[in-house]
Protein backbone atom coordinates (compact mmCIF):
# COMPACT_ATOMS: atom_id res chain seq x y z
CA UNK A 1 0.00 0.00 0.00
CA UNK A 2 1.04 3.58 -0.05
CA UNK A 3 -0.18 7.31 -0.52
CA UNK A 4 -1.03 8.95 -3.63
CA UNK A 5 0.27 12.47 -2.89
CA UNK A 6 -2.11 15.62 -4.15
CA UNK A 7 0.34 18.55 -3.16
CA UNK A 8 -0.08 22.48 -2.78
CA UNK A 9 -0.70 25.59 -0.53
CA UNK A 10 -4.50 25.22 -1.72
CA UNK A 11 -5.44 29.31 -1.08
CA UNK A 12 -8.96 29.34 -1.49
CA UNK A 13 -9.32 25.70 -2.66
CA UNK A 14 -10.86 26.65 -5.95
CA UNK A 15 -11.76 25.00 -8.95
CA UNK A 16 -8.32 24.65 -10.35
CA UNK A 17 -7.31 23.25 -6.53
CA UNK A 18 -10.16 21.05 -6.71
CA UNK A 19 -9.43 18.84 -9.89
CA UNK A 20 -5.60 18.27 -8.51
CA UNK A 21 -7.42 17.00 -6.10
CA UNK A 22 -10.15 14.73 -7.82
CA UNK A 23 -6.82 13.69 -10.25
CA UNK A 24 -5.35 12.05 -7.35
CA UNK A 25 -7.83 10.61 -5.88
CA UNK A 26 -8.95 9.23 -9.37
CA UNK A 27 -5.00 7.64 -9.51
CA UNK A 28 -5.80 6.53 -5.99
CA UNK A 29 -8.88 4.23 -6.96
CA UNK A 30 -7.04 3.21 -10.04
CA UNK A 31 -4.18 1.71 -8.29
CA UNK A 32 -6.00 0.76 -4.95
CA UNK A 33 -4.36 3.21 -2.84
CA UNK A 34 -4.94 5.86 -0.03
CA UNK A 35 -5.45 9.62 -1.27
CA UNK A 36 -3.47 12.28 0.88
CA UNK A 37 -3.61 16.06 0.54
CA UNK A 38 -0.06 16.98 1.31
CA UNK A 39 -0.01 21.43 2.48
CA UNK A 40 1.35 24.03 4.51
CA UNK A 41 -0.02 25.08 7.67
CA UNK A 42 0.78 28.86 7.27
CA UNK A 43 1.56 30.49 3.30
CA UNK A 44 5.11 28.84 2.82
CA UNK A 45 5.72 32.88 2.02
CA UNK A 46 4.71 34.00 5.77
CA UNK A 47 8.33 32.56 6.27
CA UNK A 48 10.04 35.19 4.81
CA UNK A 49 7.68 38.09 5.57
CA UNK A 50 6.20 37.77 1.53
CA UNK A 51 2.69 36.31 1.71
CA UNK A 52 -0.05 37.51 0.25
CA UNK A 53 -3.17 38.38 1.88
CA UNK A 54 -5.26 34.81 2.11
CA UNK A 55 -8.30 34.16 0.41
CA UNK A 56 -8.87 31.36 3.37
CA UNK A 57 -7.47 31.29 6.98
CA UNK A 58 -5.56 28.08 7.82
CA UNK A 59 -8.42 26.60 9.87
CA UNK A 60 -10.82 27.55 6.87
CA UNK A 61 -8.60 25.72 4.20
CA UNK A 62 -7.89 22.90 6.22
CA UNK A 63 -11.72 22.43 6.69
CA UNK A 64 -12.23 23.04 3.16
CA UNK A 65 -9.44 20.31 2.29
CA UNK A 66 -10.98 17.95 4.59
CA UNK A 67 -14.43 17.81 2.73
CA UNK A 68 -12.62 16.69 -0.12
CA UNK A 69 -10.51 14.01 1.04
CA UNK A 70 -10.25 13.50 5.25
CA UNK A 71 -6.60 12.40 4.81
CA UNK A 72 -4.75 16.18 4.85
CA UNK A 73 -1.40 16.57 6.55
CA UNK A 74 -0.08 20.06 7.24
CA UNK A 75 3.19 20.65 7.17
CA UNK A 76 4.93 23.27 9.32
CA UNK A 77 6.87 25.26 7.00
CA UNK A 78 9.73 26.12 8.96
CA UNK A 79 13.31 26.87 8.31
CA UNK A 80 14.26 23.26 8.34
CA UNK A 81 11.34 22.44 5.84
CA UNK A 82 12.45 25.60 3.71
CA UNK A 83 16.15 24.81 3.74
CA UNK A 84 15.58 21.24 2.40
CA UNK A 85 16.95 20.65 -1.13
CA UNK A 86 14.06 19.34 -3.49
CA UNK A 87 15.40 15.92 -3.75
CA UNK A 88 15.39 15.76 0.09
CA UNK A 89 11.91 16.65 -0.08
CA UNK A 90 10.29 14.19 -2.46
CA UNK A 91 12.72 11.47 -0.33
CA UNK A 92 10.76 12.79 3.16
CA UNK A 93 7.31 12.03 1.45
CA UNK A 94 8.42 8.73 0.21
CA UNK A 95 9.37 7.75 3.30
CA UNK A 96 6.92 9.47 5.68
CA UNK A 97 3.72 8.58 3.58
CA UNK A 98 4.89 5.97 1.59
CA UNK A 99 4.04 8.39 -1.95
CA UNK A 100 3.71 5.97 -4.94
CA UNK A 101 2.53 8.67 -6.79
CA UNK A 102 1.93 12.80 -6.66
CA UNK A 103 -0.09 15.13 -8.77
CA UNK A 104 0.93 19.14 -8.43
CA UNK A 105 0.00 21.92 -10.22
CA UNK A 106 1.63 23.41 -13.49
CA UNK A 107 3.51 26.20 -10.95
CA UNK A 108 4.37 24.43 -8.27
CA UNK A 109 8.31 24.62 -6.91
CA UNK A 110 9.75 23.33 -3.68
CA UNK A 111 12.91 23.09 -2.20
CA UNK A 112 15.67 25.29 -1.20
CA UNK A 113 14.93 28.63 -2.91
CA UNK A 114 12.56 26.70 -4.80
CA UNK A 115 14.62 25.13 -7.42
CA UNK A 116 12.15 22.04 -7.52
CA UNK A 117 9.87 22.48 -10.39
CA UNK A 118 7.35 20.28 -12.67
CA UNK A 119 10.02 19.05 -14.66
CA UNK A 120 12.45 18.43 -12.10
CA UNK A 121 9.26 16.11 -10.16
CA UNK A 122 9.02 14.15 -13.01
CA UNK A 123 13.06 13.51 -13.85
CA UNK A 124 12.75 12.78 -9.10
CA UNK A 125 9.53 10.12 -9.80
CA UNK A 126 11.51 8.20 -12.74
CA UNK A 127 14.72 7.66 -10.31
CA UNK A 128 13.02 7.35 -7.15
CA UNK A 129 10.26 5.13 -8.40
CA UNK A 130 7.44 7.23 -7.76
CA UNK A 131 5.13 8.75 -10.17
CA UNK A 132 4.60 12.39 -11.13
CA UNK A 133 1.70 14.03 -12.80
CA UNK A 134 1.44 17.56 -13.17
CA UNK A 135 -1.54 19.26 -14.46
CA UNK A 136 -1.77 21.69 -16.29
CA UNK A 137 -3.88 24.97 -16.01
CA UNK A 138 -7.49 25.60 -15.47
CA UNK A 139 -9.23 28.48 -17.26
CA UNK A 140 -11.90 30.09 -17.33
CA UNK A 141 -13.17 32.71 -20.00
CA UNK A 142 -9.49 32.35 -20.76
CA UNK A 143 -7.79 33.03 -17.80
CA UNK A 144 -5.60 30.85 -15.58
CA UNK A 145 -8.22 30.44 -12.61
CA UNK A 146 -5.41 31.10 -9.46
CA UNK A 147 -5.14 32.53 -6.38
CA UNK A 148 -3.89 35.29 -7.24
CA UNK A 149 -7.10 36.22 -9.77
CA UNK A 150 -9.44 35.37 -6.92
CA UNK A 151 -7.51 37.82 -4.73
CA UNK A 152 -8.00 40.70 -7.21
CA UNK A 153 -11.75 39.83 -8.23
CA UNK A 154 -12.50 39.76 -4.28
CA UNK A 155 -10.19 43.03 -4.02
CA UNK A 156 -12.54 44.93 -6.72
CA UNK A 157 -15.51 43.82 -5.00
CA UNK A 158 -16.19 41.46 -7.65
CA UNK A 159 -17.44 38.43 -5.33
CA UNK A 160 -19.81 36.51 -7.71
CA UNK A 161 -17.16 36.58 -9.88
CA UNK A 162 -14.65 35.11 -7.20
CA UNK A 163 -17.16 32.84 -6.22
CA UNK A 164 -17.43 31.25 -9.54
CA UNK A 165 -13.78 30.92 -9.45
CA UNK A 166 -13.79 29.34 -5.96
CA UNK A 167 -16.58 26.73 -6.46
CA UNK A 168 -17.91 27.82 -2.87
CA UNK A 169 -18.59 31.45 -1.74
CA UNK A 170 -16.33 33.40 -0.23
CA UNK A 171 -16.26 32.91 3.68
CA UNK A 172 -15.50 34.91 6.75
CA UNK A 173 -15.45 33.23 9.98
CA UNK A 174 -14.49 33.54 13.62
CA UNK A 175 -15.69 33.96 17.01
CA UNK A 176 -18.34 36.97 17.53
CA UNK A 177 -17.12 39.54 19.96
CA UNK A 178 -18.63 42.62 21.47
CA UNK A 179 -18.69 45.74 19.69
CA UNK A 180 -19.95 49.40 20.68
CA UNK A 181 -23.95 47.71 20.21
CA UNK A 182 -24.56 50.80 18.53
CA UNK A 183 -26.55 48.27 16.26
CA UNK A 184 -28.96 47.44 18.64
CA UNK A 185 -29.72 51.00 19.16
CA UNK A 186 -31.11 51.55 15.96
CA UNK A 187 -33.05 47.83 15.79
CA UNK A 188 -30.21 46.13 13.70
CA UNK A 189 -27.98 44.02 16.07
CA UNK A 190 -24.47 43.05 14.82
CA UNK A 191 -22.92 39.92 15.15
CA UNK A 192 -19.35 41.40 14.76
CA UNK A 193 -15.65 39.73 14.11
CA UNK A 194 -12.49 41.69 14.22
CA UNK A 195 -10.13 38.67 13.69
CA UNK A 196 -9.41 39.44 9.65
CA UNK A 197 -5.60 40.14 9.99
CA UNK A 198 -4.35 38.92 7.06
CA UNK A 199 -6.77 38.06 4.87
CA UNK A 200 -7.87 39.70 1.65
CA UNK A 201 -11.40 41.66 2.54
CA UNK A 202 -13.34 42.99 0.10
CA UNK A 203 -13.91 46.75 -0.56
CA UNK A 204 -15.56 48.39 2.51
CA UNK A 205 -19.33 48.30 1.77
CA UNK A 206 -22.22 46.29 2.45
CA UNK A 207 -22.94 42.75 1.17
CA UNK A 208 -25.83 40.32 0.65
CA UNK A 209 -24.52 36.91 2.72
CA UNK A 210 -24.75 34.39 4.78
CA UNK A 211 -24.49 33.47 8.10
CA UNK A 212 -24.09 29.84 9.53
CA UNK A 213 -24.48 30.32 13.67
CA UNK A 214 -24.98 27.19 16.11
CA UNK A 215 -25.39 24.50 12.52
CA UNK A 216 -28.04 26.30 11.34
CA UNK A 217 -28.02 29.49 7.92
CA UNK A 218 -29.66 32.24 7.84
CA UNK A 219 -29.98 35.15 5.11
CA UNK A 220 -27.82 38.32 6.25
CA UNK A 221 -26.40 41.65 5.46
CA UNK A 222 -22.65 42.56 6.19
CA UNK A 223 -20.89 46.12 6.40
CA UNK A 224 -17.09 45.76 6.19
CA UNK A 225 -15.43 48.93 7.42
CA UNK A 226 -15.34 51.76 9.80
CA UNK A 227 -18.38 52.41 10.37
CA UNK A 228 -18.12 56.10 9.29
CA UNK A 229 -21.64 57.53 10.70
CA UNK A 230 -20.97 56.73 14.18
CA UNK A 231 -17.00 57.75 14.29
CA UNK A 232 -15.92 54.18 14.34
CA UNK A 233 -11.97 53.78 14.81
CA UNK A 234 -11.49 50.15 13.79
CA UNK A 235 -12.09 47.84 10.92
CA UNK A 236 -14.31 45.39 11.75
CA UNK A 237 -16.81 42.39 9.85
CA UNK A 238 -20.96 43.42 11.02
CA UNK A 239 -23.39 41.16 10.05
CA UNK A 240 -27.05 41.48 10.88
CA UNK A 241 -28.64 37.97 10.61
CA UNK A 242 -32.47 38.03 9.59
CA UNK A 243 -34.75 36.54 11.61
CA UNK A 244 -32.38 35.72 14.63
CA UNK A 245 -32.06 37.18 17.93
CA UNK A 246 -30.19 35.98 20.78
CA UNK A 247 -26.68 36.90 22.80
CA UNK A 248 -23.98 35.37 20.09
CA UNK A 249 -20.82 36.15 21.82
CA UNK A 250 -18.10 34.21 21.89
CA UNK A 251 -19.60 31.55 19.39
CA UNK A 252 -18.59 30.68 16.05
CA UNK A 253 -19.94 32.88 13.16
CA UNK A 254 -19.16 32.04 9.41
CA UNK A 255 -20.52 34.83 6.70
CA UNK A 256 -20.52 33.38 3.11
CA UNK A 257 -20.60 36.25 0.52
CA UNK A 258 -22.57 36.61 -2.93
CA UNK A 259 -23.30 39.94 -3.64
CA UNK A 260 -21.61 43.47 -3.19
CA UNK A 261 -24.61 45.79 -2.43
CA UNK A 262 -23.42 49.38 -2.02
CA UNK A 263 -19.78 51.11 -1.30
CA UNK A 264 -19.21 52.50 2.44
CA UNK A 265 -21.39 55.86 3.18
CA UNK A 266 -21.33 58.45 5.61
CA UNK A 267 -24.73 59.31 6.47
CA UNK A 268 -25.85 62.91 8.21
CA UNK A 269 -27.63 61.54 10.94
CA UNK A 270 -28.13 57.84 12.05
CA UNK A 271 -32.03 58.32 11.13
CA UNK A 272 -30.75 58.06 7.40
CA UNK A 273 -28.31 55.27 8.10
CA UNK A 274 -31.07 53.41 9.96
CA UNK A 275 -33.44 54.14 6.90
CA UNK A 276 -30.59 52.71 4.44
CA UNK A 277 -30.10 49.51 6.53
CA UNK A 278 -33.63 49.17 5.71
CA UNK A 279 -32.78 48.97 2.24
CA UNK A 280 -30.14 47.19 2.59
CA UNK A 281 -31.72 44.21 4.46
CA UNK A 282 -34.72 44.20 1.68
CA UNK A 283 -31.83 43.63 -1.02
CA UNK A 284 -29.75 40.95 0.73
CA UNK A 285 -33.46 39.11 1.53
CA UNK A 286 -34.05 39.33 -2.98
CA UNK A 287 -30.22 38.20 -3.06
CA UNK A 288 -30.97 35.52 -0.71
CA UNK A 289 -33.90 33.94 -2.42
CA UNK A 290 -31.97 34.00 -5.81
Amino acid sequence: MGDVVAIGTFDGVHIGHRRLIGEAKEIAAKKGLETRIVTFREHPASLFGAAPPLIMSAEERLEALRRLCPNVTALEFDECLASMSPEAFMDMLVERYGMRAIVAGFNFTFGKYARGNGEALMKMGAEKGFEAHILMPVTEDGEVVSSTLIRRRIAAGDIEGANALLGEPFLISGVVVKNRQIGRTIGFPTANIHDIEGRILPPHGVYATRAELDGKTYAAVTNIGFNPTVSGDRLSVETHILEHGGDDYGKKLKVAFFKRIRGEIKFASLDELTKRIREDVALAREAARS
